[in-house]
């Protein structure tokens, strides 16, 4: 059952870098998209497509890693997607 509960923590922790890179991105894209000189606003939706695929990798790459610290020593994967992460460092 502790198990578990790890588990369930490592996976928010996760969900939770991808939020944090979607929040921290939301007020230079918003930027980005006022125009001064008409006072339109815009999105670029290339930066919007940039912004989600990051955070999913971030998203990933926190529950790979946070999952991978609540395992025994003895059968941790320490590789490429082991501990180190999605990055393998």
């Amino acid at each position: 059952m502790i198990f578990q509960e790890k588990e369930k923590t490592a996976i928010i922790e996760g969900i939770k870098n991808g939020v944090r890179n979607v929040w921290f991105s939301i007020l230079p894209v918003i930027l980005l998209g006022i125009d001064t000189k008409t006072g339109t606003f815009f999105i670029n939706w290339g930066i919007v497509l940039a912004v989600g695929v990051v955070s999913v990798l971030t998203m990933i790459d926190g529950i790979m890693h946070e999952t991978s610290k609540i395992k025994p020593k003895n059968i941790r994967k320490e590789g490429i997607f082991g501990i180190k992460g999605l990055t393998g460092f």
